[in-house]
């Protein structure tokens, strides 16, 4: 910017004045605007952020406590899980878990890796559309759940398919005809295993990839020129 005229008019240096206050109140609203567009430009990515989190949130499986599942397979093992955020002393599942109306049957060993499950193997299999309430009596809470007995899941297919040569290294794997385990918890369900066998057999260890879906992976390679069935 130039600067003030010396020994001008006074009507030059009021002029050249002007035009500096001018400058100066363009410059200010220059600033004043870009700090505006800035604080819009902030305002819009903080809003797309916490929209994409939520929607996020909005579509993930809300996952909530159980006592056990809604239904059970008539032949399948009746799996109780405690609650997660609570501390029992001394549990035992023999005086602390009850059904009505009583089911015979044992409880299995609880889970040397210090989970909450317990698992209760019936005497014979259950009756299909019959209704059972588990309950849990503790000195810290009392729980009950109905639930109710279905159909043992059937195969629809397994992969491979029979007659087709596979290599000694392959997975098994298994489709059911129905949900088995529940969407929100398929990592923590290894242990809730529908009654399937394999032969001749193999030793490894199952891994539910659906609902519906188990695959069955072998701790050694199969026998060569043998030929394997699923059966649940």
């Amino acid at each position: 910017m130039n600067e003030i005229p010396q020994g001008g008019t006074s009507l030059e240096k009021e002029f050249f004045l002007t035009r500096v206050k001018f400058f100066l109140q363009k410059k200010r609203l220059i600033t004043k605007v870009t700090i505006l567009f800035a604080l819009v430009g902030v305002t819009l990515l903080v809003a797309i952020l916490i929209s994409g989190i939520l929607t996020k949130q909005a579509l993930l499986p809300i996952e909530q406590y159980t006592l056990v599942p809604d239904k059970i397979s008539q032949s399948a093992a009746i799996a109780v899980e405690l609650p997660p955020d609570i501390l029992f002393q001394n549990f035992n599942p023999s005086q602390s878990l009850s059904f009505s109306p009583e089911i015979k049957g044992k409880w299995e060993a609880a889970n040397p890796s210090g989970d909450k499950i317990y698992r209760f193997l019936p005497e014979e299999k259950m009756v299909v559309g019959a209704y059972y309430l588990v309950s849990l009596h503790t000195p810290e809470l009392t729980i009950e759940k109905m639930f109710s007995i279905d159909e043992d899941p059937l195969v629809l297919s397994v992969f491979p398919k029979s007659d087709t040569e596979v290599n000694e290294y392959s997975n098994i794997t298994i489709m059911f005809n129905r949900p088995i385990v529940p969407l929100s918890t398929l990592s923590e369900n290894s242990d809730i295993l529908p009654p399937v066998d394999i032969t001749p057999k193999t030793e490894g260890r199952f891994k539910w990839i659906t609902t519906r879906t188990l695959q069955f992976i072998p701790a050694k390679r199969l026998l060569r020129s043998s030929s394997y069935s699923a059966h649940a």
